[in-house]
């Protein structure tokens, strides 16, 4: 047993902390090299940014639900976190969805909320993705680069949940059945959207929304898109900014669009998501959601061997 293996300050190679992983790269050379350099940056990130931070981080949002930590989220554009796997024909560094993963495990074993705030827009870009629109995605990917690069991020959300539907806006069958109140009624020139989303992780800081919205409330299963809303659109407010039990650096708030007109360009073109889009985003995120609860029990651990190391050793019993 070696407790410098969950020391933050260890220098464990990537080989070493991820054996499993570490034998592709007898087969993907490259690969390995991707990982081992996302380790290195997220380790270094982690060290002069979310850990002298996160603390203070905590307690400014506890007395006000609506700050955020623009200094982390600026720091964070320097080591081009937002636009790791934005291909590279788009600007961004084309890496793999394993090395984000890796990256943001990593940074939640300092702070779960930043890692979150660092990480979440990575579900905009999926669901985007996921519908085959090269040219949404482009123009979305464009605007994270470019931003990216002078220091201004241009965040993303994902508006999936609403206040009487949550999973079953992701599911075929309950969908059919579903309590939905949101939609994008369509009129000359693009649509009128109405209702709220919920829970919305960086909402209240995204410049634009990913928004899952039915043409036809009636038939959201043949009628349901993916629609990308700028903050500054009429119409568009945030609503409740919830006061959080944990993760608080990344806001969670609702949405609410109350006769929203967006054009008819907002709406990310091809198929109905429902289904195979949803299931291989909503699927791929899951990995995201592992990755940050074997950072909250390293995290722990390594605070605990920290704090009294040698009395958290196993003891030899006859």
């Amino acid at each position: 047993f070696d407790p410098e293996a969950f020391s933050a300050t260890s220098e464990q190679s990537f080989a070493q902390l991820y054996p499993a992983l570490a034998q592709l790269g007898a087969h993907r050379p490259q690969l390995l090299k991707d990982f081992e350099r996302i380790l290195r940056d997220a380790r270094r990130f982690r060290r002069e940014q979310i850990e002298p931070n996160a603390l203070r981080v905590e307690r400014a949002v506890m007395q006000n639900p609506e700050y955020v930590a623009e200094d982390v989220i600026r720091a964070a554009c320097e080591y081009g976190f937002f636009s790791t796997m934005i291909p590279r024909a788009f600007g961004g560094a084309g890496l793999s969805f394993g090395a984000m993963i890796i990256a943001m495990e990593e940074l939640g074993a300092g702070c779960l909320g930043i890692s979150n705030l660092i990480g979440v827009h990575g579900l905009a870009l999926a669901t985007v993705s996921a519908t085959g629109d090269l040219g949404a995605m482009e123009k979305l990917s464009r605007l994270l680069t470019n931003g990216e690069r002078v220091g201004r991020p241009h965040l993303l959300s994902t508006g999936i949940t609403e206040p009487s539907a949550g999973t079953d806006v992701e599911d075929v069958d309950f969908l059919r059945t579903a309590r939905l109140v949101s939609e994008a009624t369509p009129v000359r020139g693009g649509y009128r959207v109405n209702g709220r989303k919920v829970f919305i992780s960086n909402g209240s800081i995204a410049q634009t929304h990913v928004v899952i919205l039915p043409t036809d409330r009636k038939r959201p299963v043949e009628t349901t898109f993916a629609f990308m809303i700028d903050s500054t659109t009429p119409g568009f407010r945030v609503g409740r900014v919830e006061r959080k039990m944990g993760q608080k650096a990344c806001p969670a708030v609702e949405l609410v669009f109350e006769d929203c007109f967006i054009p008819e360009a907002a709406r990310i073109h091809g198929k109905p998501l429902p289904g195979r889009s949803i299931e291989l985003v909503l699927g791929a995120t899951r990995g995201g959601v592992g990755a940050w609860g074997t950072a909250a029990a390293r995290g722990a651990f390594e605070r605990a061997l920290a704090h009294d190391g040698p009395t958290l050793l196993p003891v030899k019993r006859d």
